[in-house]
């Protein structure tokens, strides 16, 4: 059996459905969202098959539930016939581990078909990905062929080849690092925002004073923890574009310092874990206070965030023309082969277990621009199960 719904087409979609009405909102959704559509309907495996090896398409939207098959078999068979085309699972049955099983096996996204309205945006970051690859498989083939005709160059062309493989292993760690975080950060956003819709709608049937108090408590606290979020994608996007100013001004380091673990007396964190300021000395310096406290804030938490029980120390000593911080920490440590990484953007260390602490893997790398435009420089020293200290430097002014 076929159906066909027709627009004059821009995108062409393949997509499994046996409920003809779903596949029709789907296609008005595209509609709205400004697309121009050719869509092909497949309810049986042969005729998905048949689609997938006669015709080329953008896009391959599939459902959990068909007959005699599901999303699972139908992206098998997509990888195996055209590969290159993204998929993306829209079910209304699906639950959270199959889709990330389906996730792991290649698939795009998934959109659940009760919330229709973010189809648009998953097709369309789906198809960015794939243009992406596309361009970076034409790279790898340019650079075949480069070295090919490199071969018989001088040492100063040789010297230029080793540059073009290293700028792509560094494209494809990159690569590597914004599928990661794009993952990393769809995990992030929805477990807030789940917490909110829930506990949001359970807000107008419920009666219970003190259950609404606490709904409501949740709420508040994952809206805090997704603003974090978003807060630290915007100050680093504003750290790479140049438009965040240092603005110096005059203050004690000593009361900084204090300040900053005033922040951090909390009951749920002081109970596990002891901070403690080892610099007792007053030194008036001039500087960016709002900076040089964010750098310490995301220090100080990120050192929290891998020490389950012990010790973190904060302090400061001056030489000659520089101050040089520090936090340290008795936490889980890093390996020593990765020290230098941690502070690139997306990276998260190899020991770290992603499934229980979360993080977006940028606090390091806004704390390495925040310390650069305050004109001082980062480092780390650090062993597995030893624990962390950083320390980073910024001018001496008076």
């Amino acid at each position: 059996m076929k159906n066909k719904l027709e627009s004059n087409t821009l995108l062409n979609v393949l997509c499994l459905e046996d409920v003809l009405k779903d596949a029709e909102l789907i296609n008005e959704m595209f509609v709205d969202a400004g697309y121009l559509v050719n869509m092909d309907i497949a309810i049986e495996k042969n005729e998905y098959a048949e689609f997938l090896k006669s015709r080329n398409y953008d896009i391959i939207l599939s459902d959990n539930s068909l007959p005699n098959f599901d999303a699972f078999s139908a992206l098998k068979l997509a990888l195996a016939l055209k590969p290159e085309i993204p998929f993306i699972c829209v079910s209304g049955t699906i639950g959270e581990e199959k889709a990330v099983e389906l996730l792991k096996d290649g698939a795009s996204d998934y959109v659940l078909k009760d919330r229709p309205g973010r189809l648009a945006f998953a097709v369309s970051c789906a198809l960015e990905v794939s243009q992406n690859k596309k361009e970076k498989q034409k790279a790898e083939q340019d650079l075949i062929s480069a070295n090919k005709e490199l071969i018989f160059q001088n040492a100063e062309k040789e010297k230029r080849t080793e540059e073009l493989i290293k700028a792509l292993e560094r494209a494809e760690e990159s690569d590597r690092l914004k599928s990661s975080f794009l993952a990393n950060m769809s995990h992030e956003i929805r477990t807030p925002m789940n917490s909110i819709m829930g506990f949001a709608s359970l807000l107008p049937e419920e009666e219970s004073k003190l259950l609404i108090n606490n709904y409501a408590s949740i709420i508040v606290q994952n809206s805090e923890h997704l603003l974090h979020i978003i807060d630290d994608i915007v100050l680093y996007s504003r750290l790479q574009t140049g438009i965040i100013n240092y603005q110096p001004n005059s203050f004690d380091a000593q009361t900084l310092l204090s300040n900053v673990i005033k922040s951090f007396n909390l009951p749920e964190v002081i109970k596990s874990v002891d901070f403690k300021i080892e610099t007792k000395d007053t030194l008036l310096i001039n500087s960016d206070h709002e900076k040089l406290q964010q750098i310490f804030t995301n220090l100080i938490s990120n050192a929290y965030k891998y020490t389950s029980c012990g010790t973190i120390s904060i302090g400061f000593t001056k030489q000659k023309e520089e101050i040089i911080f520090f936090v340290k920490d008795t936490g889980i440590g890093i390996p020593p082969n990765e020290l230098e990484k941690v502070f690139e953007r997306f990276y998260r260390a190899s020991n770290v277990n992603k499934g229980s602490i979360s993080g977006t893997g940028l606090g390091l790398s806004i704390v390495k621009e925040l310390i650069h435009l305050l004109g001082g420089r980062i480092w780390v020293e650090s062993y597995s199960g030893l624990g962390s200290s950083f320390y980073f430097t910024i001018p001496y002014k008076r």
